[in-house]
């Protein structure tokens, strides 16, 4: 991207699961949705992290973060992006989520 990020889109979480199994370099952060089709974010997230522990994750979804977390999709203190949301504001938000400790 223009910012500098090697970006590896997938359509769904299924292609997402075999585009990480292609790709032999580092992966330093997945951007899902919470709610897909087939393959929900958190399941995606969870065995994206058997290859791949240290992997950092940033949920978005057009349902609202207590919302998700209420339901328990989400627990309540995980990186989390409303939808709509502006270009700025998801920069922000990955530039946040790859500079702090831990997943």
């Amino acid at each position: 991207t223009e910012l500098g990020y090697h970006v590896i889109s997938a359509t769904t979480g299924c292609e997402a699961l075999s585009r990480s199994d292609q790709h032999a370099q580092p992966i330093d952060m997945v951007l899902t949705d919470i709610i897909m089709p087939e393959l929900n974010g958190p399941d995606l997230v969870r065995m994206l992290r058997e290859k791949r522990p240290t992997l950092k994750t940033l949920y978005m979804s057009g349902y609202a973060n207590n919302a998700a977390a209420q339901i328990g999709v989400l627990k309540s203190d995980t990186a989390f992006l409303q939808k709509p949301f502006s270009s700025e504001t998801l920069t922000h938000c990955i530039r946040k989520v790859l500079d702090a400790p831990g997943k």
